[in-house]
C-alpha cells in the first residue's frame, strides 16, 4: 500500500505539472509515465522544446514528492526523450488506448532505462540541440537492433 500511495503522490504531481506545457500524457504503467508532445493534435515543431522544458521541470519537482515509508529519502527521475516519426490509435475495446508504436517510442524507452538519475536521456537528435536541453549531455544511442521491437503472432 505503501507503493500505491507514493506512486500516486508522484502521478499527482505530474499530472499537475504537465497542465503548463503542450504535451499530453499516454499513459502511467507501474513506475514509468508516458508523455508526448505533437500527438494527438500536432504542434509545429515545438513538440521537442515542450517536452524539453516539461522534463527538467518534472526532474526538479520529483524531489518534493514525499515517499511516506522513507520520511527522508527523495525520488530521483530518469527521463528518455526522442524525437521522430511513430505509428499512434486507439487499440482495444473492453478498455479502450491511446497508443504509440515505433522505433521513435522505443529509443526514447531505452534512453530512459539506461540514462542516469537526474539526468535525461537524449538521443542526439538535432531537433533536441535547440530545445532547452543544451547543457544536457547526449548519450550514446542504445543499440536498437530490429530483433527488439514485438512480432505479431
Amino acid at each position: 500500500m505503501q507503493v500505491v500511495e507514493m506512486l500516486n503522490n508522484l502521478y499527482v504531481c505530474f499530472d499537475t505539472r504537465i497542465e503548463s506545457y503542450d504535451v499530453y500524457k499516454v499513459e502511467t504503467i507501474g513506475d514509468a509515465y508516458m508523455v508526448v508532445s505533437g500527438l494527438p493534435e500536432r504542434n509545429g515543431t515545438k513538440h521537442a522544446h515542450e517536452i524539453a522544458k516539461m522534463s527538467l521541470d518534472l526532474v526538479a519537482a520529483v524531489r518534493q514528492v514525499l515517499i511516506p515509508h522513507m520520511p527522508t529519502g527523495r525520488l530521483e527521475l530518469r527521463a528518455g526523450i526522442h524525437t521522430g516519426p511513430c505509428v499512434a490509435g486507439v487499440v482495444g475495446y473492453k478498455m479502450p488506448r491511446y497508443c504509440l508504436f515505433g522505433d521513435t517510442v522505443n529509443t526514447a524507452s531505452r534512453m530512459e532505462s539506461t540514462s542516469l538519475r537526474k539526468c535525461l536521456g537524449q538521443h542526439p537528435d538535432p531537433h533536441l540541440h535547440s530545445a532547452p536541453l543544451r547543457h544536457c549531455k547526449a548519450r550514446k544511442t542504445p543499440n536498437t537492433p530490429s530483433e527488439a521491437q514485438p512480432s505479431v503472432k
